[in-house]
């Protein structure tokens, strides 16, 4: 816990002291948080496992309250649960919006194909065109 913990803060620090240079938002960032967010997952998680099961040490099984830590364990779930299904989709948003999308930024989109094939003289004609009608009126 400690150690994933300790990773995820040094990931989110190297957010905030990046250079915001264009290659930086496209692949060193996302994969900044990704990892930042992972290792805080597993942070949280190792921490309510040592947590209940510093309730089932300390409340021994031969003790008179042995359900107070299932209860304590139950009730310490729900925190992480709600952190977990509030967070999550922005993990999957992260992963799928750097790893997977990554032909949304080539130089192979129709858009681009019709500029290369489009007339030079375009601009001029257009120009031509405009000052034609400004003499006419």
């Amino acid at each position: 816990s400690l150690l994933s913990s300790s990773i995820a803060m040094l990931m989110f620090m190297g957010i905030l002291t990046s250079r915001y240079v264009q290659d930086d938002f496209l692949k060193s960032l996302p994969l900044k948080l990704l990892i930042g967010l992972t290792t805080l997952f597993i942070a949280i998680a190792f921490m309510m496992v040592a947590f209940a099961l510093s309730f089932f040490i300390l409340f021994k099984a031969g003790s008179p309250f042995t359900s107070i830590p299932i209860v304590v364990a139950v009730l310490a779930t729900i925190p992480v649960a709600i952190f977990g299904f509030s967070q999550f989709p922005l993990l999957i948003d992260i992963y799928r919006s750097t790893y997977k999308a990554k032909h949304l930024f080539r130089n192979n989109h129709k858009i681009y194909k019709e500029k290369k094939n489009a007339d030079p003289n375009h601009f001029l004609k257009i120009a031509s065109l405009f000052n034609c009608l400004k003499k006419n009126f």
